[in-house]
């Protein structure tokens, strides 16, 4: 139970880092934890004429990898799907823009505070 708490905690804080990161690179973050039947959207954003959809995946260490490899097949199929639906509720808006479906990958240490941000466009 306690793991899970500090996974979330971890997660919401990689997704802060993750949104400024992205501001600062000149994206407007339009929505955050967007849920839909298929799973959470992390940030929606956009940049020009292009909505970038983005799973953030944060790690302490890389025990288990770097956080751009726990997005499996099956994760990233959920991920797709979730934006299927985000596109079908708002096709209006999203009319004439193009779509992105990226990663943002966050290396955070904790006992520095510092992060290393990575962002890949066009995951799928």
């Amino acid at each position: 139970m306690l793991d899970n708490f500090h996974n979330k905690k971890i997660g919401r804080l990689g997704e802060k880092m993750a949104a400024k990161y992205l501001k600062r690179q000149g994206y407007k973050i339009i929505a955050k934890n967007y849920n839909t039947h298929y799973g959470e959207i992390d940030i929606i954003a956009t940049k020009n004429n292009c909505v970038a959809f983005i799973e953030v995946k944060t790690r302490t260490s890389l025990r288990y990898g770097y956080p751009e490899q726990a997005i499996h097949p099956w994760k990233l199929q959920h991920f797709q799907n979730a934006v299927q639906s985000y596109i079908s509720q708002n096709e209006k808006p999203l009319a004439g823009k193009e779509i992105s479906l990226d990663a943002v990958s966050v290396e955070y240490d904790p006992n520095t505070n510092d992060a290393k941000i990575t962002h890949l466009e066009n995951i799928s």
